[in-house]
């Protein structure tokens, strides 16, 4: 692909093992001398849309961090890691499997605003360190609570502790954490095994571009 130089947003579906600034650093060849950043991170473990902006669109992308954001997410239910997804270390473990009724009630009952705890492998900063960085070092911190907000929910399937459900929520929400909330809410723990963000706004990741087709797949292998 070659160089391109007009101010422009592209919308890419990052892949799995990749951070959001990889994205940004395969992508800075093909924008030589002009600014290039993102509009919200997604975890390495997660796959979905990421927002990017090229030359003077970088100053619209504060704006857009503030936007509601969708996801799919793969739940299992009677393990809770310390990292909230799969790829940390079994913390908890439970026997208890949940009901599909109890489930779903408990599902609809927390639409609204919810108070939670961010997860402690975090970039929330906490006396100017991230979070992550203390959660690495062994350290205990006082982990801060914030307000999310799920707009809508949507369960998907429901099978042998295995829950795929789709949520639409506020900019800031930690999926991790609703998982979490989720899992303590059914009398058991809940790690998030699959994410995936479909909608950012109105930008959506049936359009975006992957990520391989744009600088080739061997670029991509490099970063994972």
């Amino acid at each position: 692909m070659t160089s391109m130089t007009r101010p422009q947003f592209i919308l890419i579906d990052k892949p799995f093992g990749i951070s959001t600034y990889d994205i940004i650093r395969i992508l800075k060849p093909f924008y030589p001398g002009q600014k290039i950043g993102h509009a919200g991170t997604l975890d390495p473990f997660a796959t979905g849309l990421v927002l990017v902006g090229i030359g003077s669109m970088t100053k619209k992308l504060t704006g857009l961090l503030k936007l509601d954001k969708s996801y799919t997410a793969l739940i299992g239910f009677g393990t809770e890691t310390d990292t909230l997804d799969r790829l940390g270390a079994i913390e908890y473990e439970s026997k208890v499997v949940p009901s599909l009724k109890a489930l779903t009630d408990t599902i609809s009952g927390m639409n609204g605003e919810l108070t939670l705890q961010v997860p402690k492998y975090s970039a929330i900063k906490h006396r100017g360190k991230p979070l992550y960085k203390y959660a690495r070092e062994n350290k205990s911190v006082e982990i801060p609570r914030k307000v999310m907000k799920i707009h809508d929910s949507f369960v998907h399937s429901y099978s042998h502790g295995m829950l795929k459900i789709s949520y639409k929520v506020s900019s800031g929400t930690y999926m991790r954490s609703l998982a979490r909330e989720l899992g303590r809410r059914m009398g058991t723990y809940a790690t998030i095994l699959e994410l995936r963000r479909t909608e950012i706004g109105d930008y959506k990741v049936d359009d975006a571009i992957l990520i391989e087709d744009f600088v080739g797949e061997g670029e991509v292998a490099k970063q994972s």
